[in-house]
């Protein structure tokens, strides 16, 4: 399936987070994508940065484009845990494009189950 909207997909049983292609096209195609999280950590973004960045996850070239993976038990178990979803399960969540700054940012309550996310991704 090609993915029209930028999006992340929530891997929980596997404690990662892939960042899609459509992603790191909008941030500029950078080195590195920073993760940035509102206090509650019911939003999450990704920005373009340097590696320096505490919260720095680096860009690779896979064979279906650029993409990044963030690998954290702690910080996807707690990222679900605090939005009420499941820890055993796979999530897309569709991203909202902004220009100033230029990130992408997810709302973590608008997860969509994979099997599920055809009937909610309006694409």
């Amino acid at each position: 399936m090609v993915l029209k909207n930028p999006c992340i997909t929530v891997m929980a049983p596997h404690e990662i987070i892939y960042v899609h292609s459509k992603v790191i096209e909008y941030l500029g195609s950078p080195d590195y994508v920073c993760l940035f999280q509102t206090p509650k950590r019911d939003k999450i973004a990704l920005g373009a940065c340097k590696d320096k960045h505490p919260m720095s996850f680096r860009v690779i070239k896979g064979q279906h484009g650029l993409m990044a993976f963030i690998c954290s038990k702690k910080y996807v178990h707690d990222i679900m845990a605090l939005n009420g979803l499941s820890d055993s399960k796979d999530y897309r969540i569709v991203g909202k494009m902004e220009s100033n700054p230029r990130i992408v940012s997810f709302v973590i309550s608008e997860a969509c189950e994979i099997d599920k996310y055809l009937e909610c991704s309006n694409e």
